[in-house]
């Protein structure tokens, strides 16, 4: 729905479109485990404040981007923001709310 109106105004294919949630997809399959470490040195509460930081910095970014180049580099960013306030860090998050 979206890729027709993004490519053309960025003078790209739908094809080239295509590698944007391509993209974020690896970044997260390739950061995952990274991530957990990452959680459990730095802890949760500063995990998901980074991550949801860095979503929203990305969002804005997309707004202004002008080039695919810019947009695969901020699917990047919105894969190490999912890998850093996605479901492990929350599920974490929501299981200490249970603790004896």
């Amino acid at each position: 729905v979206i890729s027709g109106p993004t490519a053309d105004d960025l003078g790209v294919s739908a094809a080239d479109v295509s590698l944007l949630p391509t993209a974020n997809a690896f970044t997260q399959v390739v950061l995952a485990m990274p991530a957990g470490a990452v959680l459990h040195r730095i802890g949760v509460s500063r995990c998901v404040a980074i991550g949801a930081t860095t979503f929203s910095l990305a969002a804005t970014g997309c707004a202004f981007a002008g080039s695919l180049q810019a947009l695969l580099g901020l699917q990047l960013a919105f894969g190490v923001a999912a890998c850093l306030s996605g479901p492990g860090p929350l599920t974490l998050l929501v299981n200490s709310w249970f603790d004896a």
